[in-house]
C-alpha cells in the first residue's frame, strides 16, 4: 500500500523538478476523475480524495487508477509531480 496527500501535494516549479511548491489539489483531481471517470470505484475513489483531511492510503489498484487518470488528463508536470507524491 502507498500513501498520497493531495492536500499538501507536492508540485514541481519547472522540467528540472529541482524545486517545487505545495498545493492543495485535492478538489482538481478528485473532479478529474469524477468528469472522466466511468464506475462506482471511480466514483468512490474521487469522493474519497476530496474528502481526504491528509495523507490517504492506497491500494496498489487504486494507485494504479489514479496514475493512468493522469496520464490521460493531466499535464506532464502533474504527472511527474504525482510519482514524487507517492510514498510507502
Amino acid at each position: 500500500m502507498s500513501k498520497i496527500n493531495f492536500k499538501k501535494f507536492k508540485i514541481f516549479n519547472d522540467i528540472s523538478q529541482t524545486e517545487y511548491r505545495t498545493v492543495d489539489v485535492s478538489r482538481v483531481f478528485a473532479d478529474t476523475l469524477y468528469k472522466n471517470g466511468t464506475g462506482i470505484f471511480i466514483h468512490d475513489l474521487a469522493l474519497r480524495i476530496f474528502r481526504s483531511e491528509g495523507e490517504m492510503e492506497l491500494s496498489k489498484e487504486e494507485e494504479q487508477v489514479i496514475s493512468k487518470a493522469a496520464a490521460q488528463f493531466c499535464t506532464p508536470l502533474f504527472i511527474d509531480s504525482l510519482g514524487a507524491n507517492f510514498t510507502e
